[in-house]
């Protein structure tokens, strides 16, 4: 197999994990016997494990080889779809899902800094690739209903796991050294710098309310038929997608990138205010439309945060600074979500109340943002 088809491989295999556990939430709860809100610490669980995955890869990536460290990491990543899948006890899913998280943020740091090595035009390269995660994690909800229908849900899991082992075992490359001493970055910040760290963090915080309660949110307002559930996961992969795409359309057209940045912030934020101040039992239709509207707002943000934030910093210092930022957003992904269920509750009304204030949060940071006065470059 080509190197770019095996990268291409490993995202879809990364958005089949991502996705798997979202949507199979309420069909685990039902099985396992206890209420979905028991199992919903495992959305930040998932996320703890994304932020150690990225730490800890340049430190990892010392003792192995990159071939190794990518064999490995997938290997981690299908130990957690399968416990997800087939463990029998709330615990263990929360664990499973560290595992996956943990997995997936060792495979970020690491397909990234091969396909940076593999192609000059490494943003279009990262981009095809962003196709396959995005359309993997689309379709694998789907996938999930179709084996629950013939009453075999597990395996689905199954089947990501065997291959997850063709394409570990297949998967060769040469020996990359992934960037060390992120927070070098930190040192260089000024005021600007922090804001956008804060805007990153709240907003990645609000995206994982969206991805990691989908399948509930969509079970709860929309239908109450558990087989049908993981059509919300789905829902959001298609509305964030096309958020992504019509946002780099119109940012490159006829809006700029802070014009750009601004307007998709506050489209979020105001369509989770709203959506959040749903009456229980409201318009289904309603509450589908301000959801699939919240989440086509979000799909560009992440991608103009991190734009805004780069340039901040001279070339030599693009990839700690971006690297960075992921963490600190991944960081956001595991407090925001939950502090929502301490202080708000588990249920997906109360979440998204948490959503729409962690969304509010990042817009105003983002404003902030932009308010101060620009300043040379931090340099290295």
């Amino acid at each position: 197999m080509k190197k770019r088809a095996q990268l291409g491989a490993v995202f879809a295999l990364m958005g089949a994990a991502t996705a798997s556990l979202p949507a199979t939430i309420p069909l685990r709860s039902n099985q396992l016997g206890i209420p979905i809100e028991q199992l919903m610490p495992a959305v930040p669980s998932l996320f703890f494990g994304l932020f150690l995955g990225i730490g800890l890869t340049p430190f990892i990536s010392k003792s192995l080889t990159t071939t190794n460290h990518v064999r490995i990491s997938i290997a981690m990543q299908t130990l957690g779809v399968l416990g997800i899948g087939v463990l029998n006890s709330q615990q263990l899913f929360i664990a499973s899902s560290l595992i996956i998280g943990l997995g997936f943020g060792q495979l970020e740091v690491l397909i990234t800094s091969i396909a940076r090595v593999e192609s000059a035009q490494v943003g279009n390269l990262l981009t095809r690739l962003g196709i396959y995660l995005a359309a993997s994690a689309f379709l694998t909800p789907i996938a999930i209903i179709g084996f629950d229908l013939l009453e075999a849900s597990h395996y689905i899991n199954i089947a990501i796991a065997v291959v997850s082992i063709y394409v570990g075992g297949i998967f060769q490359t040469d020996q990359i050294y992934p960037q060390s001493k992120n927070f070098l970055v930190l040192k260089l910040a000024n005021r600007k710098v922090y804001l956008l760290l804060l805007t990153a963090a709240f907003y990645v915080g609000a995206e994982t309310i969206l991805a990691g309660w989908s399948a509930v949110l969509f079970t709860e307002n929309i239908s109450k038929n558990l087989v049908s559930a993981p059509l919300g996961t789905s829902i959001f992969w298609a509305s964030m997608t096309l958020g992504r795409v019509v946002g780099t359309f119109t940012s490159s057209k006829h809006f700029s990138t802070k014009a750009s940045a601004i307007l998709w912030s506050s489209g979020l934020s105001l369509s989770l205010a709203l959506l959040s101040q749903m009456n229980e039992g409201g318009s289904r239709g309603a509450f589908l439309s301000l959801l699939v509207l919240a989440i086509f707002f979000a799909g560009p943000c992440y991608g103009f945060i991190i734009g805004l934030a780069v340039i901040l910093y001279e070339e030599s210092l693009a990839i700690k600074s971006a690297t960075f930022f992921v963490l600190v957003g991944a960081l956001g992904g595991v407090l925001i979500p939950a502090l929502a269920q301490i202080f708000l509750g588990s249920e997906s009304r109360d979440v998204t109340l948490g959503a729409a204030a962690a969304a509010a949060l990042s817009t105003v940071f983002l404003i902030s943002s932009f308010q101060e006065k620009e300043s040379t470059a931090p340099q290295s």
